[in-house]
């Protein structure tokens, strides 16, 4: 899941929200960062509706005020990731209305007492249809998570209050006529040019500027869509030609569309879709007091916003978040740094480090003689729980160094341990031509681990990629101890020897190359233990042949005689049968 780190400034995290592509029905991955980053937060109940989360304080103020904004956005446009040019953060969503989003954000993460009990929403699917409409879905299921005494919408206003906003119609005026072919035109009625007149009106109509306490609303009638005909050379019998009205917010729907019908009354008008105004709300005192902070005029609203949910609730709303209007939705959307931070000059780090792409603080260290790398981090880890405990949502400790490179060679290692031991078992199987002697030989690998453990605990050497080269090489040394062993032992059989006599005789004879092949392995180890990166893997493979080597000798005779059931009285008769195992 993506991390949004609200302790970085806003305009990082404005950034770091546009980048989460969110195009409506794709919000899921941004209101999962979004419900993380909140529960994080103690002061605040965090209840999750679908794509919206909602998340409140309860201090028990006596007035509550709701912070809203929709995380959606229209479809990117060749506009992401965002790019910041000097001043400005240009992409997708940074007017509409994701730099609204981060600000409210932030505030709600660091906001832990506020003057007044806050509700925030962040909500999806407000770009689409308005019965998907996050908030319009909260408010049907969840209303009493809405209840408030004022409300702002997070809307673009160029940092203007922007209050109410006007209502919409949408309505289509039907036009019918008589089919006929365009040759002969005379004989059919052209549903289209009925359309005429309807037009004709449009181009002259003279939109009103209501003012609606004290904010002066424009209204707007405009044909936005027209359609008609079958063929290219039929004449239409039908024609539709949808128009849209916005409204001031001293109409309701009903008001509006007696408008429209004394207007268009020659046609048949069908209501295609339409959302109520909402009026002003500035005359509460939250608001004015609101507005007074703001410190600037406050304007009308033009376009519909989700202020008019709250006002069907009576609750008062505003329009008041960065970004100019007439830049949503454009290719070129971009915000001034001034509308959603103050900005202020200070003194920052000249060279700001990266690892794996995310800003870090490395914190490195000397190592006195003799001490390895792992060995100090495992002293120092248990130091560190506390420090991991307290850290903010979106920051690590990673360790790095020996442990880091240790671990990526341990997983490089341990990918081709499977092709290791085929090839390791086929050697084995190409030269013991036997699986049972193939099995009984692999099997005196592990005694290798023996020796290793109190070797390393003795010299305080920490167990890590190099000694685990030494454990896998001596493997292959004991193996090859055995080998020998086992070997000799078939070819005295093979000879007419018993077989009890051949394990014995052969074991004498063999332990003497054995046990000075093994010791001058261990003298040449020596001079590497004075080494910090290779000592550990010295004292592995010394620790492990002295031990290993003793318990060949003993391990490897005893288990053929159990394998092959070798009694001390067998007779050279049975060198058949043992020569016959497989």
């Amino acid at each position: 899941m993506p991390a949004l780190n609200t302790s970085a400034g806003v305009v990082e995290l404005t950034g770091a929200i546009c980048d989460l592509e969110s195009v409506s029905g794709n919000e899921n991955a941004l209101a999962n960062a979004i419900e993380h980053v909140l529960s994080q937060a103690s002061h605040l109940e965090v209840i999750r509706d679908a794509d919206a989360i909602v998340a409140r304080t309860t201090l028990g103020r006596s007035q509550r005020v709701i912070v809203a904004g929709h995380i959606d956005t229209v479809p990117v446009n060749n506009n992401l990731p965002t790019r910041l040019e000097g001043d400005t953060l240009w992409g997708r969503g940074t007017v509409d209305m994701k730099a609204g989003v981060a600000v409210a954000l932030k505030l709600a993460v660091e906001l832990t007492a506020p003057r007044h009990d806050v509700t925030w929403v962040f909500y999806d699917h407000e770009e689409v249809s308005a019965d998907l409409n996050g908030l319009g879905r909260i408010a049907r299921t969840r209303p009493e998570l809405l209840s408030a005494d004022f409300a702002i919408l997070g809307e673009p206003s160029n940092g203007t209050v922007e209050g109410g906003c006007n209502g919409t119609v949408r309505v289509a005026l039907r036009a019918t006529g008589k089919r006929a072919h365009s040759a002969r035109a005379w004989m059919g009625e052209n549903a289209i040019h009925k359309l005429g007149p309807a037009l004709a009106t449009l181009s002259t109509y003279e939109a009103a500027s209501v003012e609606v306490d004290g904010l002066v609303y424009r209204e707007s009638l405009s044909a936005v869509s027209i359609s008609g005909g079958v063929a290219g050379n039929v004449i239409p019998d039908e024609a539709v030609l949808m128009v849209n009205y916005r409204f001031a917010p001293d109409k309701s729907v009903e008001q509006a569309l007696d408008h429209l019908r004394g207007i268009f009354g020659a046609y048949d008008v069908t209501v295609d879709d339409s959302a109520p105004g909402a009026r002003p709300g500035l005359n509460s005192a939250i608001a004015r007091e609101f507005v007074d902070v703001v410190g600037r005029p406050s304007a009308a609203k033009y376009g519909w916003t989700d202020v008019a949910r709250f006002s069907e609730f009576g609750i008062p709303a505003v329009n008041f978040g960065p970004g100019d209007p007439a830049l949503a939705h454009t290719r070129d959307e971009h915000v001034p740094l001034s509308q959603i931070a103050r900005i202020e000059p200070t003194f920052e780090e000249p060279v700001l480090w990266r690892r794996n792409r995310d800003m870090a603080l490395t914190v490195r260290s000397d190592l006195a003689d003799g001490v390895q790398g792992p060995y100090a981090t495992e002293q120092i880890r248990p130091s560190l729980q506390s420090i991991v405990a307290s850290l903010p949502a979106g920051y690590r400790i990673e360790e790095g160094g020996a442990i880091e490179e240790s671990d990526k060679a341990n997983v490089a290692l341990f990918a081709v341990f499977p092709a290791m031991f085929a090839v390791t078992l086929t050697l084995l199987m190409i030269q013991l031509q036997s699986f049972s002697r193939m099995f009984m030989v692999f099997m005196t690998g592990p005694l290798a681990i023996i020796g290793v453990v109190p070797a390393l605990l003795i010299f305080q050497s920490p167990f890590g990629f190099v000694a685990l080269l030494g454990v896998i090489a001596l493997g292959g040394m004991i193996m090859r101890n055995a080998i020998i062993l086992v070997d000799q032992i078939d070819q005295d059989i093979g000879r007419g020897v018993a077989p009890w006599a051949a394990i014995v005789d052969a074991t004498v004879r063999r332990s003497r190359p054995v046990v000075l092949t093994a010791a001058a392995a261990v003298l040449a180890m020596i001079p590497l233990t004075r080494s910090v990166f290779w000592g550990p893997m010295a004292i592995s493979i010394m620790g492990g042949l002295v031990v290993a080597t003793a318990l060949t000798l003993v391990f490897v005779p005893a288990l053929y005689a159990t394998w092959f059931r070798v009694r001390r009285d067998s007779a050279a008769s049975d060198a058949n049968a043992i020569g016959g195992a497989s």
